[in-house]
């Protein structure tokens, strides 16, 4: 069975075409998560910023950002696999994450979200604006890794 879709494509049932509709998934998808790590990222590094070494904040913030982003997925994947029923879904959904995040996930973690938020609080002069302009740039270049991953994931067989 195909349905019309917003962006003015067909897809059969479950699938979606590349436009709107593609990215309000990974709008969904990613929405609830990017909010977690948005507090994440806070938290983060305002235990750091105490000892008063930026790169210390940098890397608070970026180690709570994580934190809060994949408890929330993978919370929200564990739900959708129900691993009572099957127990390999909690390997499936783990090697999903996996697939879709490790990559994105190293580069960001050790080099790209640290390395932005030090560099934006330096040049801006000022650390909050510095967190937020360097997570920006973090950001785009870790959704551009892990959209890959993802939309590489969903075509694989479980």
């Amino acid at each position: 069975m195909t349905t019309a879709l917003r962006s003015g494509g067909t897809a059969k049932d479950g699938e979606t075409t590349f436009g709107r509709s593609r990215a309000w998934e990974w709008l969904v998808r990613y929405g609830p998560a990017e909010a977690a790590a948005i507090l994440g990222l806070v938290v983060g590094a305002g235990a750091m910023h105490p000892f008063g070494l930026t790169a210390l904040t940098a890397y608070g913030g970026s180690i709570g950002s994580s934190v809060a982003f994949y408890a929330v997925l993978l919370v929200r994947d564990l739900r959708r696999h129900r691993p009572g029923r099957d127990p390999k879904s909690v390997r499936h959904t783990l090697r999903g994450l996996v697939l879709e995040f490790g990559p994105a996930e190293l580069l960001d973690c050790i080099i790209v979200r640290p390395l932005a938020i030090y560099a934006g609080a330096i040049v801006l002069g000022n650390l909050t604006a510095g967190i937020i302009l360097g997570k920006i740039a973090a950001d785009i270049i870790f959704y551009a890794i892990a959209i890959t991953g993802y939309e590489l994931g969903k075509a694989l067989p479980n």
